[in-house]
Protein backbone atom coordinates (compact mmCIF):
# COMPACT_ATOMS: atom_id res chain seq x y z
CA UNK A 1 0.00 0.00 0.00
CA UNK A 2 2.54 2.38 0.80
CA UNK A 3 4.88 1.84 -2.15
CA UNK A 4 1.44 2.03 -4.16
CA UNK A 5 0.90 5.36 -2.78
CA UNK A 6 4.71 6.66 -3.27
CA UNK A 7 4.81 5.18 -6.95
CA UNK A 8 1.68 7.46 -7.22
CA UNK A 9 3.05 10.48 -6.21
CA UNK A 10 5.90 10.60 -8.21
CA UNK A 11 3.72 10.17 -11.56
CA UNK A 12 1.74 13.31 -10.54
CA UNK A 13 4.65 15.55 -9.41
CA UNK A 14 6.51 14.11 -13.09
CA UNK A 15 3.05 14.97 -14.97
CA UNK A 16 2.89 18.49 -13.05
CA UNK A 17 6.56 19.59 -13.82
CA UNK A 18 6.60 18.75 -17.77
CA UNK A 19 3.31 21.00 -17.92
CA UNK A 20 5.87 23.79 -16.62
CA UNK A 21 9.51 22.93 -19.01
CA UNK A 22 9.04 20.65 -22.29
CA UNK A 23 11.65 20.89 -25.29
CA UNK A 24 9.79 21.43 -28.77
CA UNK A 25 9.46 18.73 -31.30
CA UNK A 26 11.47 19.59 -34.68
CA UNK A 27 9.19 20.93 -37.50
CA UNK A 28 11.39 19.08 -39.93
CA UNK A 29 11.12 15.80 -37.20
CA UNK A 30 10.50 13.53 -40.10
CA UNK A 31 13.96 14.41 -41.46
CA UNK A 32 17.62 13.29 -40.30
CA UNK A 33 18.08 15.85 -37.21
CA UNK A 34 20.15 18.72 -38.59
CA UNK A 35 19.30 18.05 -42.01
CA UNK A 36 17.43 20.09 -44.18
CA UNK A 37 15.82 19.04 -47.45
CA UNK A 38 17.59 19.71 -50.38
CA UNK A 39 17.06 18.37 -53.92
CA UNK A 40 18.96 20.15 -55.96
CA UNK A 41 21.03 23.10 -55.91
CA UNK A 42 22.59 26.02 -58.51
CA UNK A 43 26.78 25.93 -58.85
CA UNK A 44 27.27 28.59 -56.62
CA UNK A 45 24.93 27.46 -53.21
CA UNK A 46 21.90 29.69 -54.59
CA UNK A 47 18.51 28.52 -54.45
CA UNK A 48 16.87 26.88 -57.56
CA UNK A 49 13.76 25.66 -58.59
CA UNK A 50 14.71 22.12 -57.88
CA UNK A 51 15.09 22.91 -53.72
CA UNK A 52 12.86 21.96 -51.24
CA UNK A 53 9.80 24.36 -50.42
CA UNK A 54 11.29 25.34 -47.04
CA UNK A 55 14.43 26.77 -48.84
CA UNK A 56 13.69 30.85 -49.76
CA UNK A 57 13.87 31.67 -53.37
CA UNK A 58 15.78 34.80 -52.59
CA UNK A 59 18.69 35.99 -50.45
CA UNK A 60 17.85 39.62 -49.51
CA UNK A 61 20.19 42.23 -50.70
CA UNK A 62 23.89 42.95 -48.70
CA UNK A 63 22.49 45.55 -46.04
CA UNK A 64 18.68 44.37 -46.55
CA UNK A 65 16.54 41.77 -44.10
CA UNK A 66 15.02 38.57 -45.04
CA UNK A 67 11.63 37.81 -43.16
CA UNK A 68 11.29 33.92 -42.83
CA UNK A 69 7.96 32.36 -42.87
CA UNK A 70 7.82 31.23 -39.49
CA UNK A 71 8.23 27.50 -37.99
CA UNK A 72 5.93 26.65 -36.80
CA UNK A 73 4.87 24.01 -34.05
CA UNK A 74 2.51 21.89 -34.47
CA UNK A 75 2.53 22.81 -38.17
CA UNK A 76 -0.75 21.48 -39.13
CA UNK A 77 -3.01 23.66 -36.48
CA UNK A 78 -5.03 26.39 -38.16
CA UNK A 79 -4.42 28.54 -35.26
CA UNK A 80 -0.85 28.48 -35.40
CA UNK A 81 -0.83 28.83 -38.95
CA UNK A 82 -2.72 32.26 -38.64
CA UNK A 83 -0.98 33.52 -36.23
CA UNK A 84 2.17 33.20 -37.72
CA UNK A 85 1.01 35.40 -41.30
CA UNK A 86 0.27 37.70 -38.57
CA UNK A 87 3.70 37.19 -36.57
CA UNK A 88 5.84 37.70 -39.84
CA UNK A 89 3.86 40.77 -40.66
CA UNK A 90 4.99 42.15 -37.01
CA UNK A 91 8.32 40.96 -37.73
CA UNK A 92 8.56 42.69 -40.78
CA UNK A 93 7.53 46.11 -39.25
CA UNK A 94 10.01 45.98 -36.78
CA UNK A 95 12.74 45.51 -39.21
CA UNK A 96 11.71 48.34 -41.03
CA UNK A 97 11.28 50.48 -37.40
CA UNK A 98 14.82 49.47 -36.98
CA UNK A 99 16.35 49.93 -39.54
CA UNK A 100 13.91 52.19 -41.92
CA UNK A 101 16.20 52.37 -44.98
CA UNK A 102 17.48 49.16 -45.35
CA UNK A 103 15.69 46.51 -47.88
CA UNK A 104 12.91 44.32 -46.82
CA UNK A 105 11.97 41.28 -48.34
CA UNK A 106 9.02 39.20 -46.85
CA UNK A 107 9.28 35.80 -48.20
CA UNK A 108 6.16 33.17 -48.24
CA UNK A 109 5.39 30.18 -46.59
CA UNK A 110 6.70 27.91 -46.41
CA UNK A 111 10.26 29.77 -47.05
CA UNK A 112 11.84 29.80 -43.72
CA UNK A 113 15.88 29.03 -44.30
CA UNK A 114 18.61 30.47 -46.44
CA UNK A 115 20.13 28.55 -49.36
CA UNK A 116 23.14 26.81 -48.48
CA UNK A 117 25.84 29.63 -48.91
CA UNK A 118 23.42 31.56 -46.55
CA UNK A 119 21.41 35.00 -47.19
CA UNK A 120 22.79 37.96 -48.84
CA UNK A 121 20.69 39.98 -46.03
CA UNK A 122 20.30 39.31 -42.63
CA UNK A 123 17.67 36.41 -42.02
CA UNK A 124 14.56 37.22 -39.39
CA UNK A 125 12.16 34.64 -38.47
CA UNK A 126 10.86 33.05 -35.82
CA UNK A 127 9.49 29.69 -33.56
CA UNK A 128 6.03 29.85 -32.73
CA UNK A 129 5.00 26.96 -30.87
CA UNK A 130 1.41 25.78 -28.84
CA UNK A 131 1.12 23.65 -26.21
CA UNK A 132 -2.92 23.12 -25.27
CA UNK A 133 -3.64 27.21 -24.44
CA UNK A 134 -0.27 28.22 -24.11
CA UNK A 135 2.06 29.75 -26.76
CA UNK A 136 5.92 30.63 -27.07
CA UNK A 137 7.53 32.90 -29.53
CA UNK A 138 10.98 33.15 -30.49
CA UNK A 139 13.03 35.18 -32.67
CA UNK A 140 15.98 34.09 -34.44
CA UNK A 141 18.36 36.00 -36.33
CA UNK A 142 21.06 35.11 -38.86
CA UNK A 143 23.48 37.38 -40.06
CA UNK A 144 24.78 37.48 -44.03
CA UNK A 145 26.51 34.10 -45.07
CA UNK A 146 26.15 30.82 -43.38
CA UNK A 147 26.06 32.34 -40.02
CA UNK A 148 25.26 30.50 -37.01
CA UNK A 149 21.45 31.55 -35.46
CA UNK A 150 20.98 33.51 -32.06
CA UNK A 151 17.48 33.35 -30.54
CA UNK A 152 15.90 35.79 -27.89
CA UNK A 153 12.17 34.95 -26.57
CA UNK A 154 9.26 37.58 -27.65
CA UNK A 155 6.68 35.37 -25.24
CA UNK A 156 7.39 32.54 -23.05
CA UNK A 157 10.83 32.02 -20.88
CA UNK A 158 12.98 29.60 -22.65
CA UNK A 159 16.40 27.67 -21.93
CA UNK A 160 18.49 27.29 -25.27
CA UNK A 161 21.36 24.55 -25.49
CA UNK A 162 23.41 26.24 -28.20
CA UNK A 163 23.68 29.11 -30.68
CA UNK A 164 21.93 26.67 -33.36
CA UNK A 165 24.39 26.35 -36.34
CA UNK A 166 23.61 27.66 -39.75
CA UNK A 167 20.38 25.97 -41.46
CA UNK A 168 19.56 23.50 -38.19
CA UNK A 169 16.12 23.89 -36.99
CA UNK A 170 16.52 26.11 -33.94
CA UNK A 171 13.22 24.62 -32.62
CA UNK A 172 15.98 21.63 -31.37
CA UNK A 173 18.02 23.78 -29.20
CA UNK A 174 15.14 25.30 -27.54
CA UNK A 175 13.51 24.18 -23.84
CA UNK A 176 10.28 26.04 -23.39
CA UNK A 177 10.36 26.69 -19.40
CA UNK A 178 7.07 29.12 -19.19
CA UNK A 179 4.39 29.29 -22.09
CA UNK A 180 2.47 32.55 -22.43
CA UNK A 181 -1.13 32.98 -22.96
CA UNK A 182 -2.45 32.10 -26.45
CA UNK A 183 -5.30 34.03 -26.47
CA UNK A 184 -3.43 37.58 -25.46
CA UNK A 185 -0.87 36.83 -28.27
CA UNK A 186 -3.78 36.70 -30.63
CA UNK A 187 -4.96 39.28 -29.22
CA UNK A 188 -1.77 41.22 -29.73
CA UNK A 189 -1.09 40.04 -33.05
CA UNK A 190 -5.21 41.15 -33.85
CA UNK A 191 -4.52 44.99 -33.06
CA UNK A 192 -2.07 47.21 -34.76
CA UNK A 193 -0.23 48.41 -32.13
CA UNK A 194 -0.40 45.17 -29.46
CA UNK A 195 2.74 44.00 -27.52
CA UNK A 196 3.78 40.47 -27.92
CA UNK A 197 6.74 40.73 -25.43
CA UNK A 198 9.90 42.96 -25.14
CA UNK A 199 11.06 44.44 -28.18
CA UNK A 200 14.73 45.26 -26.78
CA UNK A 201 16.42 41.86 -26.53
CA UNK A 202 14.86 40.85 -30.46
CA UNK A 203 16.15 44.48 -31.81
CA UNK A 204 19.83 44.06 -29.96
CA UNK A 205 19.86 40.96 -31.99
CA UNK A 206 18.80 42.25 -35.38
CA UNK A 207 20.79 45.35 -34.48
CA UNK A 208 24.23 43.11 -34.20
CA UNK A 209 23.59 40.49 -37.13
CA UNK A 210 23.63 43.55 -39.13
CA UNK A 211 26.39 45.01 -37.69
CA UNK A 212 28.06 41.56 -38.25
CA UNK A 213 26.95 41.66 -42.16
CA UNK A 214 28.93 44.69 -43.13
Amino acid sequence: MHRTTALLGATLLLLSTSCLASTLPSETSDKTPGEIPTHRLGGDGRPSDGDAPEISRSTGEPGGIVVMWPRMIPKDDPEVRDMAGKLQQRLKELAKATFPDAPVDVRPEPERVCSKSGCDGVALGAVITKRERGCAVIVVVGARGPAPLEMAPWLGVIKTKAAPPFREPPENYITIQEYGDCGKLADALGASNGSIGDDAPVVALLKDAMSASK
